[in-house]
């Protein structure tokens, strides 16, 4: 198994101009909002996939629990157009990830937990119900997503239940420490913790899949596996 890691901090599928985290109202990093084009994140994806041609493409966000800037308007899940829109990304999303036939893996959301705002009460984006619009959303379309000949293959991968087995937000499960004291990042156990039990799946589903999608080799070297700004998460 060969890992690429093209994970881009503050961007996500959904976000467009406008997003609230904690304290903050920003704009998102590239390649999100690119020269004012929401679909700026979907083609730089393209141009992933054309070069590196890959078997599984995982996807996995916590953006789109935040609030953001749609149309002009502060929405989040939860609310039906939101909702609908946040569905329609997914469906573009697996459009463009498996458009060389690669097989595409959405991770659902795990419970956050990154404290309370200063009036005291949990922040907006930790909702549980947003979660749960999110991971439903996801489940939706995998469960829906063709998956004959011609087309690629979308699975949901249930990481909330395998880092939240109680169906709420904890720090560790049984003796592994699997969350950051941020609430939202992972440990590095954490991290083996969910890779020991998401890579045999992954490996399957690529060993599925391989015959359909067209050979050949990347035009140059791999990116690094671990990104640059790694080492500068709150925990390792």
């Amino acid at each position: 198994m060969q890992i690429l890691n093209e994970v881009t901090p503050g961007c996500s599928l959904s976000m467009q101009t406008q997003i609230r985290v904690l304290w903050y109202t920003v704009a998102p990093d590239a390649p999100c909002d690119v020269d004012h084009n929401p679909d700026s994140v979907l083609d730089t994806w393209r141009r992933w996939v054309d070069a590196y041609n890959p078997d599984v493409v995982v996807y996995l966000a916590r953006g789109e629990t935040f609030d953001q800037v749609i149309g002009g308007h502060w929405q989040n899940l939860g609310q039906a157009d939101f909702d609908r829109y946040v569905e329609s990304r997914f469906r573009q999303a697996v459009a463009v990830l498996g458009s060389r036939r690669a097989s595409v893996v959405l991770l659902t959301s795990p419970y956050y937990d990154s404290g309370v705002s200063p009036t005291g009460a949990p922040w907006p984006e930790n909702d549980p119900a947003r979660v749960a619009a999110d991971n439903e959303a996801m489940r939706e379309v995998a469960g829906t997503s063709p998956a004959g000949a011609d087309s690629s293959g979308v699975y949901a991968f249930d990481l909330n239940a395998v880092v939240s087995p109680e169906r709420t937000f904890t720090a560790s499960v049984g003796q592994v420490n699997v969350r950051c004291g941020d609430g939202g990042h992972f440990t590095r156990s954490g991290g083996i913790y969910v890779g020991l039990r998401l890579a045999p799946e992954l490996a399957a589903i690529g060993q599925a899949y391989a015959a359909a999608s067209p050979g050949g080799a990347w035009p140059g070297p791999l990116p690094p596996s671990i990104p640059s700004w790694f080492p500068s998460l709150p925990c390792q």
